[in-house]
């Protein structure tokens, strides 16, 4: 019934054709009064397969997670897909950077904003040969597979099906969002070998925690205004970061520079 509406909306607003990628060139106009059901009946036929072949990818995913093995998607920065479902070290280069991330977190409590533009300055590239943002930092420190730990399943997502509390396969519906079930964690330690240890990546965590809490470090160096200052317009914290200008040396040359930028 939403297919008919949908087509009947498109027809009004004068839409001739629809090209579907499966079933082809539709005519609303010279196809007659079934078109818009043969349109219904196919998107319903599709609906149905996606439904089948979501259930069949979700018990494949769970009965992997039980065992701990991953199920696709891209090995973290620093690691690569061992072929078998789990994740072996990576590039040398890219493992170094990774150890770099956490030792200045951790032990020289520099901030990851700081961390994310020191990488950007220094020409580092991300994953995929991309830009650091901060957000890509704080995930990396928050990765359990640096130390070896599987995990799958901690924001549980699915159009038509997802893995419940119990960690059974369940289907959701689009029209209650409320009444999805939260999802079941899988977890597993040492599942194979990290390259960050657990004391450190623990002691990560604990900072990360802080900041969620509203506690900051003072820092001496580098941007102690940073999540101070607030932004006059959208009224957000302001970060520091380091940009391609030069670093002024004294309150003249900051005013020759911000002159030149007005003119």
């Amino acid at each position: 019934m939403e297919t008919l509406s949908d087509v009947q909306a498109l027809r009004e607003k004068g839409v001739r054709i629809i090209h579907s990628a499966n079933q082809g060139f539709k005519d609303l106009v010279s196809g007659g009064p079934m078109v818009a059901m043969s349109i219904a009946m196919e998107a319903n036929g599709s609906h149905e397969f996606s439904t089948k072949l979501s259930r069949r990818i979700s018990h494949a995913r769970k009965d992997a997670a039980t065992i701990g093995k991953r199920s696709g998607g891209d090995a973290p920065f620093g690691l690569q897909n061992d072929g078998q479902g789990g994740l072996i070290p990576g590039d040398l280069q890219e493992i170094k950077i990774v150890r770099w991330i956490y030792d200045q977190f951790v032990n020289k409590l520099k901030a990851i904003n700081w961390i994310n533009s020191e990488l950007n300055h220094r020409g580092i590239k991300a994953s995929h040969g991309g830009r650091w943002w901060a957000n890509t930092i704080r995930d990396l420190l928050m990765r359990p597979a640096y130390v070896s730990d599987f995990v799958y399943n901690k924001n549980a997502k699915g159009q038509f099906h997802i893995i419940d509390k119990q960690k059974e396969v369940v289907a959701v519906s689009s029209y209650d969002p409320d009444k999805r079930p939260k999802g079941g964690l899988f977890q597993k330690r040492n599942v194979w070998k990290g390259i960050v240890s657990r004391k450190l990546w623990s002691a990560a965590q604990e900072r990360i925690k802080s900041f969620d809490g509203g506690a900051r470090r003072p820092r001496s160096d580098g941007y102690p205004l940073s999540g101070v200052l607030v932004c006059g317009h959208c009224g957000g914290p302001m970060y520091g970061f380091r940009s391609g200008l030069p670093l002024l040396d004294n309150r003249q040359e900051g005013e020759r520079i911000l002159s030149g930028l007005r003119d």
